[in-house]
């Protein structure tokens, strides 16, 4: 319907009427749309407007959603200027009526209606307007030249480039947000009105230089609220007299008739953003969250939400926890003051849900909570028993929740952390079978922290519960290690040289059908055993040895060389196992030995040395002057 001061129209008088109207309209509801177009310009239009203070002047687009017995009604009122008999103050309002406003609108925001190319300006002739079957009729009829309005939602394309113009939209939006200096304002702008719509709070008044830019403030709260809250959020981005508005947001300018006194503070949700000034409001954490993730990110966000929610949702706070439960689900990183909301709300919701959006969610906030290694164990712990508890039945521990606690991989360490922290139930610790066999079967270094984390990791499997699910190679290592143990076990208590001769010749006789980490043990037990034989059956071990065993056996002694300069002992003996081992033709292993040797003496004194020649001499007379002559090579 069309409404303005007209000559010609429904009236039997010429003056303000309606223009034209689809036949059938009751006077309930043109009574309604006229109450609602009702325009005044600002001070700075003038009596006597000129045609560029015509186009200047701010249009008013505005919308009531539907009371009981009423329909809804979007409006877009525009400046004309001067009347038929030359009368200024003249405005022209086009508005569209609904009774089925989720049939008509298709999804479309009444904001998003702002400057689209098929709002009338103009009177007709006729008194008649045809019935619209969908908003897409206007569409069709416009221009496609004229379809790039700041908001137009209308294209050649139909329904897609509908889609794109919101996406448009919400990116203008946007911008304005990231461009204007007051963005730190719209959480309370977004708890004020929906305070306003929510519980029928006061009227909430935005202040802005033009009309655009308040459409803009309705189009960031229209897209940040919860769509069902934002469908019953009247509005309107000009009034000159917003004190006699009943909607629920209303927009205006500096020059209109608004009393930007205390008083008006204290009257409405005011916010004053030309000159920084604002009514204080009671900000909800729901309306920073939406704040933080800005109009784009929101429409993934209300739309998994509208998955989850269970109907009984009405305010900001009731959508609070659904909203930050669908931001995890959609990827996005939340603050830890928001995330809880999520973990109360899927503890008592969580078993109607998809057992796949329950993993999103726990995955999500996984991600958030990895510091420290024990951090990252009680927050796996926690969130096992948050899942449990969502579902009512334990689940296994995925590999989409280790990788977002543990990105790099999980240390022996934290696997045996895990292991403690979460309870024995193979239904849980089964998720983890394939990290603990493969911490178990890979190859060590010749590390002793390391060597040291692995056995304390073997030493909880040996009696956990999933010991029996885990591969064959690591239930082998945990045989062979105990084999290893039984080993050491027997030579410390039988406490001879023959029982370290023993067992020394049992690694190394077994050593290649080990385990690659068992290996590793092996050569360190070689290390401390070997050093512990004879020189002559050392070089008869060391003769026969496999590869790996050697240098490591070199570098425990040079390391104990360097440590103990005085053990002149020491090294006469590793000097004596060197010739033994030339000798016998073992000339990487007696090249190994000499290389030891050399540095671990390198910074002896002369009479250190002198001393090992001495026990040489005391020896064999012949191995002091070999070692003397060796020691000159040097």
């Amino acid at each position: 319907m069309y409404y303005t001061s007209c000559e010609h129209g429904l009236s039997s008088h010429p003056g303000y009427q309606f223009n034209a109207a689809t036949p059938g309209l009751g006077t309930d509801v043109l009574r309604a749309v006229e109450m609602l177009v009702g325009y005044e310009p600002p001070q700075s239009v003038g009596y006597n407007p000129t045609p560029a203070d015509i186009a200047a002047a701010p249009v008013n687009l505005c919308f009531r959603p539907a009371d009981p017995g009423n329909a809804t009604v979007i409006a877009n009122v525009r400046f004309v200027g001067t009347d038929f008999s030359l009368r200024s103050g003249n405005y022209f309002a086009h508005a569209l009526v609904t009774a089925d406003p989720d049939r008509d609108l298709d999804g479309v925001l009444p904001i998003e209606l702002w400057d689209a190319p098929f709002w009338a300006s103009q009177p007709i002739d006729s008194t008649e307007l045809p019935e619209l079957s969908s908003l897409y009729e206007l569409a069709w009829a416009s221009e496609p030249s004229s379809l790039s309005g700041h908001f137009g939602i209308a294209g050649p394309a139909g329904t897609a480039a509908v889609a794109s113009g919101v996406r448009t939209h919400r990116e203008a939006v946007a911008r304005f947000l990231a461009d204007h200096h007051a963005t730190d304002r719209l959480p309370a702008l977004l708890s004020a009105v929906d305070r306003a719509v929510a519980v029928g709070d006061r009227s909430v008044v935005v202040v802005e230089m033009t009309a655009d830019r308040a459409a803009a403030w309705i189009g960031a709260v229209s897209y940040l609220l919860p769509p069902p809250l934002a469908r019953r959020m009247s509005f309107a981005t000009y009034q000159h007299r917003p004190s006699h508005s009943r909607l629920h947001l209303v927009g205006t300018v500096p020059d209109a008739d608004i009393d930007l006194s205390q008083a008006g503070f204290d009257t409405f949700s005011l916010f004053d953003f030309p000159s920084g000034r604002m009514t204080q409001v009671q900000v909800h954490p729901a309306a920073e969250l939406l704040a933080e993730l800005g109009t784009v990110a929101a429409g993934r966000v209300w739309q998994r939400a509208a998955s989850l929610a269970d109907g009984d949702e009405l305010t900001l706070a009731d959508w609070y926890a659904v909203a930050t439960t669908a931001a995890l689900v959609e990827g996005f990183s939340l603050a830890e003051r928001h995330s809880t909301e999520a973990v109360a709300w899927l503890e008592a919701h969580g078993w109607r849900l998809e057992p796949e959006v329950v993993d999103a969610v726990v995955a999500a906030l996984a991600k958030q909570r990895r510091s420290t290694p024990e951090s990252r164990t009680q927050t796996l712990a926690h969130l096992v028993r948050l899942r449990e508890r969502a579902t009512g039945r334990p689940a296994p521990v995925d590999a989409r929740l280790l990788a977002a606690l543990w990105p790099a991989g999980m240390s022996t360490v934290e696997l045996r952390y895990v292991l403690a922290a979460l309870p024995q139930d193979p239904a849980v610790i089964s998720g983890l079978v394939e990290s603990l066999s493969a911490a178990l079967v890979g190859p060590l270094p010749d590390e002793y922290r390391q060597l040291d984390d692995h056995r304390q990791l073997c030493e909880t499997l040996s009696t956990h519960p999933v010991r029996r699910q885990l591969s064959r190679d690591a239930r082998v290592v945990l045989a062979q290690l105990g084999w290893v143990d039984a080993k050491n076990r027997w030579q410390r208590e039988q406490s001879t040289d023959d029982a370290v001769e023993t067992v020394a010749r049992d690694f190394v006789a077994g050593y290649e059908m080990l385990q690659p980490s068992v290996k590793a043990y092996v050569r360190a037990q070689l290390r401390v055993l070997l050093q512990r034989i004879e020189a002559g059956v050392l070089a008869e071990l060391l003769a026969c040895c496999p590869p790996p065993v050697i240098p490591a056996f070199a570098a425990g002694l040079s390391d104990s060389l360097r440590h103990d300069p005085t053990d002149t002992m020491a090294a006469a003996w590793a000097f004596a196992t060197m010739l033994y081992l030339d000798r016998r033709g073992a000339a990487e292993a007696g090249t190994a030995i000499a290389h030891a040797l050399a540095g671990g003496l390198a910074q002896w004194a002369q009479r250190d040395l002198a001393e090992v020649a001495a026990r040489l001499e005391g020896h064999d007379p012949t191995l002091a002057a070999e070692f003397t002559a060796w020691w000159r090579r040097q």
